[in-house]
């Protein structure tokens, strides 16, 4: 980072060296310019009016109660402003964070949704404006608490994403990966005798839009610099072995276009004495669906002791986890987009055939009926089913 900084002041004198100061300066201002008018533009497409959504966060890890997350996006002409106020206070835990990181994540939706395809410069979000309670989760006042501020600020991207999606349908998603599912391992490993530290934003499943189905196993938008770490490499430097890792069957969020799919991964330590730290959120407002579509699977860990006994947890510090352990891990499904039973039928006979989708699954949901001793689909039950449901639907 300090190497690409140095290099950026060392290119920007040689371009000031070259056209000077004045004309760098005025080719900036133009730019700027002209990015805003193309932002302006396409904010003005956008009908005028009041857009609101809300969701809940599962806790701050210090209390049990769920608390609120709320979002006003006003369009008017080509001016769009962001209004959070009515969210949870600040915090007792750790779910707060100041200003900068709110901004941060309202450009962050912003930019999705207006110019995604375009490199952002200084003139990209002149047509924004951002207003935040203080004191709220949003804008926290000293001392409080901050480490988890992407669980409350990536909900809040969601909420900006679905507040809009009646009003541009056709550039929004379903519910996104909201939360980095993080598993943290700590120990001293039993054979080099060295203190070792495990930490991985575990993957899920991506939003549907109108253009196709959610991405599967991904990392949510904040986490962008995360990455895969293989099994190979993590069983060669960790005491720690992976029994499986796999896509959850039946955890997007069914749809028109379906929600991608989660990650199951099971763990088994191999350390004497490990310590496990679990961050899971997401389980009150799940990843939703939109315009008929279902919500993804919710996540879950499970942790099975040497002793028989088990433990379902989603949040937790530094929690003993002797040798034998297994701890089953399941992250959030993305959400549908579009009512289910209007799929292609061969795509969810593709989905089957994968193992994405169960047979009941694709009968009670998709409404697609498929022979589970030759895997062809039954065109007639189908088509006679779903027209049932179409029906129902206009009489409803």
């Amino acid at each position: 980072q300090i190497a690409s900084c140095l290099m950026g002041v060392r290119r920007t004198i040689e371009i000031i060296e070259r056209f000077s100061l004045e004309t760098v300066r005025a080719a900036m201002v133009q730019v700027f310019a002209a990015s805003e008018e193309v932002e302006r533009k396409i904010i003005n497409v956008i009908p005028d009016g009041v857009y609101e959504a809300q969701g809940w966060v599962d806790n701050d890890f210090q209390t049990g109660e769920a608390f609120l997350v709320k979002v006003k996006v006003t369009v008017k002409d080509s001016d769009l402003d962001i209004d959070t106020t009515g969210s949870s206070k600040q915090r007792q835990g750790n779910t707060n964070c100041g200003y900068p990181q709110t901004v941060a994540a309202c450009r962050l939706a912003y930019n999705f949704l207006i110019n995604p395809t375009e490199g952002v410069t200084g003139g990209s979000f002149r047509p924004l404006k951002i207003n935040v309670e203080k004191g709220s989760v949003f804008d926290a006042e000293e001392p409080a608490a901050c480490l988890q501020y992407g669980t409350h600020t990536m909900l809040l991207v969601d909420l900006i994403i679905k507040s809009l999606a009646e009003a541009i349908p056709n550039r929004v998603a379903a519910g996104l990966p909201g939360d980095a599912w993080n598993v943290i391992i700590i120990g001293n490993d039993t054979h080099s005798k060295e203190m070792y530290v495990y930490g991985e934003a575990t993957a899920g499943g991506w939003g549907a839009s109108v253009y196709g189905d959610g991405a599967s196993a991904v990392i949510h938008s904040a986490a962008g610099d995360f990455c895969n770490i293989p099994v190979e490499t993590l069983e060669n430097r960790y005491p720690i072995k992976i029994l499986r890792y796999a896509l959850g069957r039946d955890s997007e969020g069914a749809g028109r276009n379906r929600g991608g799919l989660n990650v199951e991964r099971d763990y088994e330590i191999m350390d004497d004495e490990a310590r496990l730290s679990l961050w899971f959120e997401r389980t009150v407002t799940p990843q939703w669906g939109l315009f008929g579509g279902k919500s993804g699977a919710t996540p879950s860990v499970e942790v099975f002791y040497p002793d028989g006994s088990k433990e379902n947890l989603l949040k937790v510090d530094h929690l003993p986890v002797p040798r034998g352990t297994r701890i089953n891990v399941c992250t959030g499904g993305g959400g549908g987009y579009g009512f289910p039973w209007e799929r292609a039928a061969d795509k969810v006979l593709e989905d089957l055939v994968h193992g994405y989708v169960s047979l009941e699954k694709a009968a009670s949901e998709y409404i697609v009926f498929i022979n589970a001793d030759t895997m062809k689909l039954d065109e007639k039950k189908t088509l006679l089913e779903r027209a049932k449901v179409n029906k129902n639907l206009e009489r409803g």
